[in-house]
This record gives structure tokens, C-alpha cells and sequence, in this order.
């Protein structure tokens, strides 16, 4: 990896998280062998992804014409920092393919933010019991609307729940409203290496959220 973005460390241990939960779930047993290709599909796309960017980012900071470089300087201080960042300063860059939903909200990145209980604060996953598969709602418990067989199917995988609002979760920053917002969604299910498998506009279609999920896991 290039060392022009910084991403050499990140994605190993983005490698490292991603596998992590596949081989934890295929020692437990009850799950599919072919999940461990995920692993290839997932990575490598993403990867193959950051390596270009990386080598453009290269290429700026590598300038050695002192014309080129005036201009380079000048456009990158014009741009100021919104546009830097969106130029990949400050990013996350999306899966695809594996086990996620190809839905828009699937492969994104969840969001680590402080939240309270009323007895506690900290950060999401402090609250939460991390590693597991969550299903995290913007207003209510997407749990309590599943239905018996995917109840059973979610307690196999050792999932949890949680929500923002009456009986859950503070949103103490507003920015999980803000990310929420942002995916169009009301209810994510958040994979063990804290990616997003998937998300819906309504929590009453957690049920088929859980279903699409177990069915490309378990056996």
C-alpha cells in the first residue's frame, strides 16, 4: 500500500477485523463454508479502490515542477477544508459484494458516537457488547418486532439490539439522527467487524432484514 493516505495499517486491520468474524462463526458451526469467500469479494474491491487513490494522491504530493506545484498550492488552499475532504481526507470507502445488502446502506461503515443509558455515557460500542451482530433503531427496538422464527434465528447468531428514544439510548451528540438521516434508514444491522450488512426505512421490515442476513449465513 502506497503510504500517501495513510491506509496501509488501516486496511490491514480492516483485513483482519473482516475475517475475524467469519472464522469466529465458522468455528461455532451451524453456518455456511462458502461464507469464508466473503472475505476475498469484500476486501478486495475495496482495497484494490484505496491503492488508486492512494497512488493519485501520490502523484500530487510528488510534484517536483515548481509550476505545477504553484498551481497545485493554490488550488488546494482555494478548495479550503470542506473540499479537501471531499477530496478523501476525511473518508470511508464502501464494500461490496460478500455478505452485505446491496441496498445503498450495506458495505457503509457504522457510526461510532457517544451515547448514554441515563446511567452510563461513552461511545456505542462501550454501551453495547461488542463483538456481536446489533441491530441498532432510530426510534424504536427493531427486536421486539421480529418474528418467532427469525427471533430464534437472530438469538443463534448471538445478536443484540438497541435503539434511540423512549427506553433506549440518548443520542447525546444528534449525531446519530444526522447519520440516520443520511441513509435513509430507521433501522441498520451492524455486522461484528462494525460494518453495516444492510438497513430499512421501517422498523416493522427488520424481520426481513434478519431474514435476508441469516439466510446467507446460517445452514
Amino acid at each position: 500500500m502506497p503510504p500517501f493516505l495513510g491506509q496501509g495499517l488501516n486496511s490491514g486491520i480492516r483485513d483482519a477485523a473482516n475475517l475475524a468474524w467469519l472464522l469466529a462463526l465458522l468455528a461455532k458451526g451451524g453456518v455456511k463454508e462458502s461464507l469464508l469467500d466473503d472475505y476475498a469479494a469484500e476486501r478486495s474491491g475495496q482495497v484494490a479502490q484505496i491503492v488508486e487513490e492512494t497512488v493519485g494522491m501520490g502523484h500530487l504530493i510528488c510534484m517536483t515542477d515548481p509550476e505545477e506545484s504553484e498551481l497545485r498550492d493554490a488550488g488546494l488552499k482555494a478548495l479550503g477544508s470542506e473540499g479537501l475532504q471531499a477530496m478523501g481526507m476525511d473518508k470511508s470507502w464502501l464494500l461490496q459484494g460478500g455478505t452485505l445488502q446491496d441496498d445503498g446502506i450495506g458495505g457503509n461503515l457504522g457510526l461510532q458516537a457517544t451515547v448514554s443509558t441515563g446511567t452510563r455515557t461513552g461511545l456505542l460500542d462501550e454501551v453495547i457488547t461488542p463483538p456481536g451482530f446489533v441491530l441498532l433503531g432510530r426510534d424504536r427496538d427493531p427486536a421486539d418486532l421480529l418474528s418467532p422464527v427469525h427471533r430464534a434465528d437472530w438469538k443463534q447468531l448471538g445478536g443484540s439490539s438497541a435503539h434511540f428514544g423512549p427506553g433506549g439510548l440518548t443520542d447525546t451528540e444528534g449525531k446519530y439522527a444526522e447519520w440516520f438521516d443520511r441513509l435513509n434508514a430507521s433501522v441498520v444491522l451492524i455486522r461484528p467487524d462494525f460494518q453495516i450488512f444492510g438497513g430499512v426505512h421501517t422498523p416493522h421490515a427488520a424481520d426481513g432484514l434478519v431474514h435476508n442476513l441469516t439466510e446467507r449465513i446460517l445452514t
